[in-house]
């Protein structure tokens, strides 16, 4: 069924993907239109490469944490993929070339850019059944999400994290050689950008917070309630600090803690270590959401983070669907295309036949693989 339905203004859409030698795609063009397009096909024919080709042309990563040398097809050398947006600056032609032996190169308007120069003008949201791992998973995964999503939109957060993690490499190295005057060094260079960082997030758990509470309640008639909160390390932490007056307090606690981390070889007090959690009802969803619900906060949670980035960008992202539908009731499947509709292209994938999808209620376009 073809897409006849028009987006509303300030939606981010690509128009035309080419993919080289990315998984395992050889040389393939795909034309794609606004509003739903629904990838079809059995298992292992490339519907998720797709999707994850689109992503890495917005982020220049992987949304499935895989190195790039993982997505150069067997047997070459690296991988090239070119896409064609349109947006509220116009169209733009973004193409990532990545060799094994020289690395990746950023090109838009046929102009050469840095990461830093292109990350966060094209922005896409990818929603997989693996993210239902956010809520029981590790902390590092729930840090993974929040840090991407920041680095994305906004560069000195990228900048912060990035001086943070060298200076704690440092930190620990001369933990582990027993130098306590390298220590206390490192400690400094540590302090601001780790206040920063924390304080970036706490604001950014906010306003998802405030988002996902609504959808949530949307979605369940009001008879459930969602939060977000933040778990951190530094037992002294408060939110309303200014960022030298909690950076004092990281020096301070990583000061008292210098002992006892020389014994460990590491540093047990720090963002690397924080967490946040989804309490539901006032109890945390790790221990206490059902399934159901594990798939309630996340379906939120995706709705929140394309508000987020639309509220911050001026624009709606792209988002990506994969094989997310078969894993959701009919009635969290009507509420998310519903919501959806008219404002944002949604690329899926699924194994389902077309006319499965939707029950006739909404317009799609359809991308048949492995005929």
């Amino acid at each position: 069924m073809e897409a006849r339905l028009p987006l509303e203004p300030g939606s981010l859409v690509i128009r035309r993907l080419s993919l080289r030698d990315f998984r395992n795609y050889r040389d393939r063009v795909f034309y794609l239109r606004p509003g739903f397009t629904y990838i079809s096909g059995p298992n292992a024919v490339g519907k998720t490469n797709l999707l994850e080709a689109i992503f890495y042309l917005t982020a220049l990563r992987s949304p499935r944490r895989a190195r790039d040398q993982d997505l150069v097809r067997l047997g070459t050398g690296g991988f090239r993929l070119e896409g064609e947006f349109h947006g509220t600056g116009g169209a733009m032609r973004v193409e990532v070339c990545y060799r094994v032996q020289e690395g990746k190169r950023i090109v838009v308007d046929g102009v050469a850019r840095r990461p830093s120069e292109y990350v966060g003008r094209a922005n896409a949201v990818f929603f997989a059944p693996d993210d239902l791992l956010l809520i029981k998973g590790s902390p590092a995964g729930r840090r993974d999400f929040l840090d991407g999503l920041l680095t994305r939109l906004y560069p000195l957060f990228g900048r912060w994290q990035n001086t943070y993690q060298r200076a704690l490499a440092q930190r620990n190295a001369a933990l582990k050689r027993g130098q306590a005057g390298a220590v206390e060094m490192w400690e400094e260079q540590m302090a601001l950008p780790a206040a920063r960082v924390v304080l970036a997030r706490v604001k950014a758990l906010r306003r998802l917070a405030a988002r996902l509470s609504l959808y949530l309640g949307d979605i369940t008639d009001g008879r459930e309630e969602l939060s977000l909160s933040y778990r951190a390390s530094l037992r002294t932490l408060d939110i309303a600090d200014a960022a030298e007056t909690l950076a004092g307090k990281f020096a301070v606690a990583w000061k008292q803690d210098r002992a006892k981390d020389l014994a460990s070889g590491i540093t047990a007090v720090g963002p690397h270590r924080d967490d946040y959690a989804f309490i539901l009802d006032g109890q945390d969803g790790r221990q206490f959401a059902s399934q159901g619900q594990q798939r309630t906060i996340i379906l939120s949670l995706k709705l929140a983070e394309l508000d987020f980035i639309a509220d911050v960008r001026r624009e709606r992202p792209i988002l990506l669907l994969d094989d997310v539908l078969s894993e959701l009731d009919a009635s969290r499947r009507e509420y998310l295309l519903r919501t959806l509709s008219g404002t944002t292209q949604t690329i899926m994938s699924g194994t389902e036949p077309p006319e499965a999808v939707g029950g006739g209620q909404i317009a799609f376009s359809c991308i048949r693989l492995g005929e």
